[in-house]
């Protein structure tokens, strides 16, 4: 007679076995991630996965196991997630001008406090599971910072790094000149800042680290977008694969072979509006909130900590990113990149520290 009736007697009125017990990653939480190693182990006699002791992997391994996946989650569940009572601030995509303190302007949209849908099924495991978040209210740039922007406030602070001591840019970098479309645009005399050619003011800034498009930010008043309120800004409420729709178009932004007259760099921001450019036609590719950019060009600097699993845990209510991380989100694919990384819900990361010839940012600021 099988004896799997007392299995689940004694499983379901023995007392919890701790979550850690089945956190085999050690990543401080019980996951799909766990789920995979353990099947991978079962039949085994692996001690790691013999989670009740009897010297073998087996069915009373796995109903430990359930047990643990549900005791998070259902915790998780209940935490999260009361959707606050948020009206909107406004119409979606509302436009707001600021002045910085260098007198500069930035062009802001407002994006409605709601939900919208997260991720995408079509995309990297990272990118996974598709969920809904809810984002408060917030304004965000309608442009990605330029060199004009950035370069104005390098003056202001009257120096290339942060209260910290950490590099705001990488101004260092040249290089021959068949790669001069790498070079930093803005250039430093003691400590006056200037655009190395003027041409360029309507650029977007890049290599930028974290850290100074982090303290740009700050001095205008506002912050780094989170992811969340990133996507949200690029797609919408519809779940759509890139800003303007569902369909790849190579006018719509300047991303790796779309063939915009700027090959092998940034295009001014909000270049992709419509008009025709000296023969040639652009289409509108902003998002529903009308920000301009957030395919192609470059990279943008988001405010989280990166963890590529961080979806399958992420609170429901304004997610902020995991506690720790030695890296930060960039989003938005740029001027080199193929058109599956350019689309809303792609992700990858970067050192803070680091700089890169195709990574900017744009800012946002909170509505209390």
């Amino acid at each position: 007679m099988s004896n799997l009736p007392m299995i689940l007697f004694s499983f379901l009125f023995s007392p919890a076995f701790p979550q850690s017990t089945a956190d085999f990653d050690a990543n401080g939480r019980v996951d799909f991630a766990d789920f995979l190693s353990f099947a991978g182990a079962y039949g085994s006699s692996e001690a790691l996965y013999d989670l009740d002791g009897d010297g073998k992997v087996g069915f009373p391994d796995f109903l430990v196991f359930v047990k643990a996946y549900q005791t998070e989650n259902a915790s998780t569940d209940a935490e999260a997630e009361t959707v606050p009572d948020e009206p909107p601030a406004g119409d979606p995509g509302e436009r707001s001008t600021i002045t910085t303190p260098a007198r500069t302007e930035h062009d802001l949209v407002l994006v409605p406090a709601g939900e919208f849908i997260m991720g995408s099924e079509i995309g990297d495991l990272k990118e996974r599971p598709i969920h809904t978040v809810f984002v408060s209210n917030f304004r965000i740039d309608r442009f990605e910072v330029t060199n004009l922007q950035f370069a104005a406030f390098l003056n202001t602070v009257g120096e290339n790094k942060d209260k910290e001591d950490h590099k705001l840019i990488g101004l260092e970098e040249r290089y021959a000149p068949e790669f001069a479309f790498r070079e930093v645009q803005i250039v430093q005399s003691a400590t006056n800042f200037s655009l190395r050619d003027p041409d360029t003011a309507n650029h977007p800034v890049y290599k930028v680290t974290w850290y100074g498009a982090n303290a740009y930010c700050e001095w205008i008043g506002g912050r780094l977008p989170t992811e969340a309120e990133w996507e949200k800004a690029a797609k919408g409420t519809d779940g759509r694969e890139y800003p303007w729709g569902n369909e790849l178009e190579s006018n719509r932004a300047n991303f790796g072979g779309n063939g915009d007259p700027f090959d092998n760099g940034t295009t001014p921001v909000g270049y992709f509006d419509g008009s025709l450019r000296n023969d040639y036609q652009t289409q509108d590719g902003s998002s529903p909130y009308g920000v301009h950019d957030m395919a192609g060009n470059v990279w943008e600097w988001v405010y989280d900590r990166y963890d590529s699993r961080y979806y399958r845990s992420s609170p429901l209510v304004n997610p902020k990113g995991p506690e720790s991380g030695n890296s930060h989100p960039v989003r938005g694919g740029n001027w080199g990149a193929i058109g599956d990384d350019i689309r809303t819900a792609s992700r990858d990361s970067f050192q803070p520290e680091g700089t890169s010839f195709n990574l900017g940012f744009r800012c946002v600021l909170p509505i209390k």
